[in-house]
């Protein structure tokens, strides 16, 4: 698909994954990760905890599940839990943003951004739910 890039072809993935054919779909971002969980079939925990100093989030896995773990004591924990989705959607590597490839870790963290932003604007303004068509024309348009 030439021309819409990684973040933009995660998120139409995720909404066509959670986006049921008829009723409404998921409202906040913690129901988008509950739908998106049991589309692929490995669960996605989700865990508010007070994390290191200007740590905001982070997401952990293992052979059995995903872990998506939020800061408490943030102003934007939805922005930050769809970032942590974004890294795990976007199979990005695990680790910190402070590891040493600087560039392969800020590529990641722009797209996971990106990939928040453009989900966050999604659920608030409902585009979650109705025709997969609709929100694919939204999500490129």
């Amino acid at each position: 698909m030439a021309g819409i890039d990684r973040p933009t072809r995660a998120v139409r993935s995720v909404v066509r994954a959670v986006t049921p054919t008829s009723g409404a779909g998921p409202r906040t971002i913690a129901e988008v990760v509950a739908a998106y969980a049991e589309h692929r079939g490995r669960p996605i925990d989700v865990r508010r905890q007070a994390l290191p100093v200007g740590v905001f989030g982070m997401w952990l896995k293992n052979d059995a599940r995903d872990l998506l773990l939020v800061s408490t004591g943030i102003a934007t924990p939805e922005q930050t839990l769809a970032h942590e989705l974004g890294h795990l959607v976007l199979d990005h590597p695990q680790g910190c943003s402070s590891d040493p490839d600087a560039g392969k870790a800020a590529e990641a963290e722009r797209e996971a951004e990106s990939f928040a932003t453009m989900l966050v604007r999604r659920v608030a303004a409902g585009s979650t739910a109705g025709s997969v068509d609709a929100v694919v024309d939204e999500l490129l348009g």
